[in-house]
């Protein structure tokens, strides 16, 4: 009797989740209006034909049973006892999952840890966690358990998903820039792993109705639906059933929106940047020598550097040079320190005055690493959902206000709301490079990386005129395989490749 009525609530269960999730869809994704009221008139026919309430009740005679319920202090108590169990089951399963999909990308061992938990969730029958829980637990909390249980894979596995999808050129742009990991957190791996994550929370709100109602029918707590189906199904009543039913229905619907509704509100409000405010006054220009000493770099067996020695003079300007295929941009990686050389080293001395005020007089400060760097990559590695005072500031939130539209003026940018993302290439090109210039600090070290491809002759001039403003009194390494290029930014320095 016990396996019989579990079954039987299963498939109303399913029913329920189906229906609820269909009828929320979007236009021409879901089921129609007019199709439900088809089958309702069906249902309807078919209660009346077959004349026996014991078996099939009326949509109507069903609709007004739940009125009925509806009405008593039983129903409300039934039904804040079920939401409240299956509410904190489904919270606790969102917190756990989202915190082993976290440590589960960042750590091998962690993932391979829960790998086998997580199968014998998924593939494990209901009935079977629920009987085996009901031997070590009380019916009171059974819900709670079954709730979690069955919506912690699906958390877990569409946020680890969203993690591993996020754009690892975009990652590795924030930490040239050294952002701090809650801003990466925040305006890198939020926005891409929030589909994911709204996606599994949207699917996972009937799952865990579907189990924990589940639950309840078989360890039937008092103050539950599930006892109320139970109750139902011994004597029959299956106006009863079907109007619980009904409830279980909107109250699955009630808890999706409003989970829905929170999770548009904190996404809408975690994107935003801080506004920033006050002026802020230029750093004064470190210059930063950079030694390259025997620097060597291969791929997969392919040599791209071999026993590299050169020295970028601090303060000025200098170019690497070389035909496609040279490893420039592998140099350039390997100087903004997001690579390490197979061999070889590289020194960064500053010899500003301001540097060494901390130690005796004129003596130069040398680093292993690279003290801060600006880089323009060639790809643009924009945050394609911000504007571009935004993607500007994300790389150095202490600019003052003003100084974002004053530089986007010089370059012929216009001040808008419109995302990146609807921008222009040249567009684009400019604004990650009005990002990288406005990054520059005292000791910072500008990389310009095929920096200006996309952008029209005028254009360019007014940019490279711009750089080379800015960027006076900094090391500035140009990679390029343009003379021309080169020759107009006033290089002082090449090295080939």
């Amino acid at each position: 009797m016990g396996t019989v009525l579990f079954e039987n609530l299963q498939a109303e269960s399913s029913f329920c989740c189906f229906l609820k999730y269909n009828i929320g869809m979007k236009e021409g994704r879901g089921i129609k209006l007019w199709a439900v009221a088809v089958w309702l008139i069906v249902w309807e026919v078919a209660a009346r034909l077959l004349n026996k309430e014991i078996f099939l009740v009326s949509p109507i005679k069903a609709v007004s049973r739940f009125a009925e319920l509806a009405i008593t202090g039983n129903f409300w108590f039934s039904v804040l006892g079920s939401f409240g169990r299956i509410a904190v089951g489904f919270l606790l399963a969102v917190a756990a999952g989202v915190i082993l999909a976290a440590l589960s990308a960042k750590y091998k061992r962690v993932r391979e840890l829960f790998g086998p938990v997580m199968l014998a969730i998924r593939t494990v029958p209901i009935a079977s966690f629920i009987i085996l829980a009901l031997i070590c637990f009380s019916s009171k909390y059974l819900a709670i358990l079954i709730s979690f249980m069955i919506v912690l894979p699906t958390i877990y596995e569409n946020v680890f998903t969203g993690i591993e999808e996020t754009d690892k050129s975009i990652l590795e742009m924030g930490k040239a820039f050294n952002v701090s990991g809650s801003k990466i957190r925040r305006y890198i791996y939020w926005p891409e792993v929030y589909p994911y994550f709204r996606s599994a929370c949207k699917t996972a709100v009937g799952m865990a109705w579907k189990a924990g109602v589940a639950a309840e029918v078989i360890g039937a707590p008092k103050g539950s639906i599930g006892a109320m189906l139970h109750q139902a199904k011994i004597y029959l009543e299956t106006a009863d059933l079907l109007a619980w039913t009904i409830g279980i229905v909107l109250l699955s619907l009630f808890m999706e929106k409003i989970l829905l509704l929170i999770l548009t509100g904190v996404n809408s409000s975690f994107r935003k940047l801080p506004a920033t405010g006050g002026t802020r006054t230029a750093d004064a220009k470190i210059a930063t020598d950079i030694t390259l000493k025997n620097i060597s770099k291969a791929y997969y067996g392919q040599q791209v550097l071999k026993n590299i020695n050169f020295v970028f003079p601090g303060g000025a300007i200098s170019a690497i040079r070389g035909l496609s295929g040279a490893g420039k941009t592998t140099l350039m990686r390997i100087i903004a320190g997001i690579e390490k050389p197979d061999e070889g080293t590289i020194d960064y001395t500053a010899a500003s005055s301001v540097e060494t005020a901390r130690k005796s007089a004129n003596e130069a400060v040398k680093y292993s690493a690279p003290p801060r760097v600006a880089v323009v990559f060639q790809e643009d590695r924009l945050l394609d959902y911000m504007t571009a005072e935004e993607n500007i500031r994300f790389a150095n939130e202490n600019l003052g206000a003003g100084e974002v539209s004053l530089a986007m003026k010089a370059v012929g940018l216009n001040e808008s709301t419109k995302p990146v993302g609807e921008y222009s290439g040249g567009m684009k090109r400019r604004v990650a490079i009005l990002r990288a210039l406005l990054a520059l600090g005292g000791n910072t070290i500008l990389l310009l990386d095929e920096a200006f491809k996309g952008l029209d002759a005028e254009t360019k001039k007014l940019t490279m005129d711009f750089i080379k403003e800015r960027a006076d009194g900094a090391t500035v390494i140009l990679v390029t395989h343009d003379r021309d290029e080169a020759d107009a930014m006033g290089t002082e320095h090449f090295l080939y490749l």
